[in-house]
């Protein structure tokens, strides 16, 4: 049951909670909800039965009825919390932004403004200066933009902690509020622009410090802002206090660390009225001028939270599917130590180059640190190697009694013995061909049998001193060729069967030596 109460001509309660009467019944499909006047994405209650509503304690028999006895209650003219115009009459409705400097704040020109329905505009930029507060103290300045074309500061009233700025004067807008201590001037809160600005201050920081203390229970907010932004040495919140006039479903709340350091919010702690929630019931870490966004759930009144819009990225990755592919683009998350623990990604291609950056120094060795690079080891003056079974291991034995350099050769093959082939060329195989071919490298030295009648040709790259005997069988016949910039040293005629010869390149010449 959503219980209405009437409470003065101002205001008007919804389930113990009460709200100024800026509200008014909206009907979708035979039923029933409750919407800001000013701005109707701002929903006290969703779509219901009109007999799930109470107001004063009666309950109305069908859906015009409760219409008609809603609007008193929800809504008057004069219930805004403001005492001079309308909403819509006093706005920014358009900025160019505002700079920095020591302890200047530039606004700069073609800002404009409505007061009391009338626009106004700077034709040039306008440079405000903020002095610093006393020893030992802070202040919050209020910016207003007035009927004069013009900006104006108004300096808040100067206190050890929790600043709070002096009222708006009439005829004039909010621009923006400057926090300001006895060291500095702190960057200006974004302008609002549109309606809701003067409508409401829930987007303007409060800003909250509380001096030396470290772990704050509660955070106080005494009015409708509900962006915090901390400043001081706390370094754990665990809760907020908000009086019920201010509190509505759904009302966002940020929250910055403009500590200097790491802060700890935490889960479902404290004493205030308004409880910090996380998903994995677990404290989060807010690093330095990080911010984080809520939204307050405020459906159940005695028990209201802040809920984080979104997840935090633990949980993210625990939920998220494997991936089992690691490609060089693939992006990896770290917080960067070396600029203020900002949130920066690897490329997994730049992981590989800084590893092996990184392995490149390192050496294989039980002695002192190596001077010149490569694999080094001294155990026991062996290098063993374990085979793809993991069964046995192959051991290469280091009996060198002086230094010796071994130089592996450019070549693609399979070491086939196991004894010492100095000064030795063991090579008894025989290639039969039996159709055309051009002249192979790989016939050095082999024995070429011609099997059927064919003919050989010689390619126009051939290894040096390529050499060979061949033979054919009877009733073969063998026809040679031969391919630019190779020659022969005397042209050969056909080759008749059972005929035995010899095949030569003449060193690094081109010319060909046939023999037969």
């Amino acid at each position: 049951m959503i219980i209405i109460l009437n409470i003065s001509s101002e205001k008007f309660s919804l389930n113990g909670i009460p709200y100024f009467k800026n509200f008014m019944p909206h009907v979708v499909g035979g039923k029933l909800k409750i919407v800001n006047v000013y701005d109707s994405k701002l929903e006290l209650t969703a779509l219901d039965l009109y007999s799930n509503y109470s107001v004063d304690g009666v309950t109305y028999p069908n859906l015009i009825a409760l219409q008609n006895a809603l609007l008193p209650v929800l809504y008057t003219r004069n219930s805004l919390n403001f005492d001079s115009e309308l909403p819509y009459y006093n706005q920014i409705t358009k900025q160019t932004g505002i700079t920095s400097l020591g302890l200047n704040k530039t606004i700069n020109a073609g800002w404009e403004w409505l007061i009391n329905n009338v626009q106004y505009s700077n034709s040039g930029p306008l440079t405000i200066n903020f002095p610093l507060a006393s020893s030992g103290k802070q202040r919050l300045d209020r910016v207003v933009a007035t009927n004069l074309n013009t900006f104006v500061r108004i300096p808040g009233v100067e206190s050890i902690s929790s600043p709070t700025a002096d009222p708006r004067p009439d005829n004039t807008v909010d621009v923006t509020f400057v926090l300001v201590s006895d060291t500095e001037v702190f960057e200006p809160t974004p302008p609002v622009i549109g309606d809701n600005f003067v409508l409401k201050r829930e987007s303007q920081d409060f800003i909250a410090s509380y001096g030396s203390t470290t772990v704050i229970d509660k955070l106080e907010l005494n009015d409708d802002r509900s962006s915090v932004s901390l400043i001081g040495s706390a370094t754990n919140v665990k809760s907020i206090q908000l009086s019920g006039e201010f509190i509505r479903p759904g009302k966002p709340h940020f929250f910055k660390n403009r500590t200097g350091h790491d802060v700890t919010i935490e889960h479902n702690s404290g004493t205030g009225n308004i409880k910090y929630f996380f998903s994995d019931a677990q404290n989060l870490i807010l690093k330095n001028n990080e911010v984080l966004e809520f939204s307050l759930n405020a459906n159940d009144g005695s028990n209201l939270k802040f809920e984080l819009i979104g997840s935090k990225l633990a949980t993210q990755i625990i939920s998220a599917p494997e991936k089992t592919t690691v490609h060089d683009n693939d992006r990896i998350g770290n917080a960067d130590s070396e600029d203020s623990n900002k949130t920066k990604y690897w490329k997994f291609s730049t992981i590989k180059a800084t590893i092996k950056s990184y392995t490149d120094g390192f050496y294989l060795t039980i002695t002192t640190a190596q001077t010149v690079s490569g694999l080094k080891t001294f155990l026991n003056g062996t290098w063993g190697f374990r085979n793809v079974a993991n069964s046995f291991t192959s051991l290469f034995v280091n009996a060198n009694t002086a230094a010796r350099t071994y130089i592996f050769q450019d070549r693609n093959g399979t070491i086939a013995d196991d004894t010492d082939l100095a000064g030795k060329q063991v090579i008894d195989s025989q290639i039969e061909i039996s159709a055309n071919s051009n002249v192979l490298n790989a016939w050095h030295g082999q024995t070429i049998l011609f099997t059927a009648s064919c003919t050989i040709t010689v390619p126009a790259s051939l290894n040096n001193s390529l050499m060979f005997p061949f033979r054919s069988l009877t009733g073969v016949t063998v026809t040679w060729a031969i391919t630019a910039p190779h020659v022969w040293e005397t042209t050969p005629v056909s080759m008749s069967e059972k005929t035995v010869g010899h095949f030569m390149k003449r060193g690094s010449t081109n010319t060909i030596i046939l023999d037969f």
